[in-house]
């Protein structure tokens, strides 16, 4: 793992788009805070705009290695200036794509800003800088709850139709690595995609759905927001998808 503690030393030669050039770095001053984020190639999580003040935890994911130098990455209030005792912590997971940030000092009932400033790659490719914005709630200390967990979708044999999972919460995106579909027993090869209120976790085939009966197994990895661990995980697969009453997966909203 590779760890990094924010400290004033600017950009150390790291190219600097044109908004950016006459920043300051001192703790409560004002800086220029860049758009929010555009590019869909890379990822925040959470993507909700509120967050348990037992969970203030960050994740910013880039499609290819970052490199290490000129790093700078930012809490300000809603205005630009630097929140005094935010200064974030980091850590970035190899290959260098993902980067987890823990912001401090910072209460319920206020807003804050996630400021990334530009990232190059390995490969020379700039990631432009971008913003995102938070409010502070309460303190979760309720767990998810595996009995409340409902699935649905009929994948027709043949087809590509997704699977639907909802959660009786939102969760983390890691949540996504605790589930699996299998098909005749064999694991399902696919994408999870999280939905933009965390709650409904979409899963689509690589391949063509076989005719053997489809399952869903959730593990004991899924988090909510605050980090709270799933309770009453199921001891079996959960039941085969089968036709539900009302909207298909296909066309229910992410809603929590």
């Amino acid at each position: 793992m590779l760890t990094g503690i924010f400290v004033i030393l600017g950009w150390m030669g790291c190219a600097q788009p044109e908004t950016e050039r006459d920043l300051s770095f001192g703790t409560g001053v004002k800086i220029e805070v860049p758009v929010v984020l555009k590019d869909t190639a890379v990822h925040v999580d959470p993507k909700m705009d509120s967050l348990p003040e037992n969970g203030l935890d960050l994740w910013v994911t880039y499609p290819e290695p970052i490199r290490l130098d000129g790093q700078n990455i930012r809490i300000t209030d809603m205005d630009g200036r630097i929140l005094v005792g935010s200064v974030p912590t980091w850590t970035w997971d190899e290959p260098r794509r993902t980067v987890h940030l823990q912001p401090s000092g910072l209460n319920e009932g206020q807003r804050f800003m996630l400021v990334v400033h530009a990232m190059t790659s390995d490969s020379g490719q700039k990631w432009p800088a971008f913003s995102k914005a938070y409010t502070v709630r309460g303190t979760d200390n309720l767990p998810p709850d595996g009995a409340k967990i409902a699935v649905s979708g009929t994948p027709a044999e043949g087809s590509k139709d997704p699977v639907l999972v909802v959660f009786n919460e939102p969760v983390r995106a890691a949540s996504l690595k605790a589930l699996a579909v299998l098909a005749g027993g064999r694991p399902v090869l696919g994408t999870w995609t999280l939905g933009p209120h965390q709650t409904r976790a979409r899963f689509s085939p690589e391949g063509l759905w076989p005719k053997d009966q489809v399952f869903v197994s959730v593990g004991a990895g899924v988090q909510d927001l605050a980090g709270n661990g799933l309770i009453n995980i199921p001891r079996r697969l959960l039941t085969p998808m089968v036709a539900v009453s009302g909207p298909s997966a296909k066309s229910q909203p992410d809603t929590p």
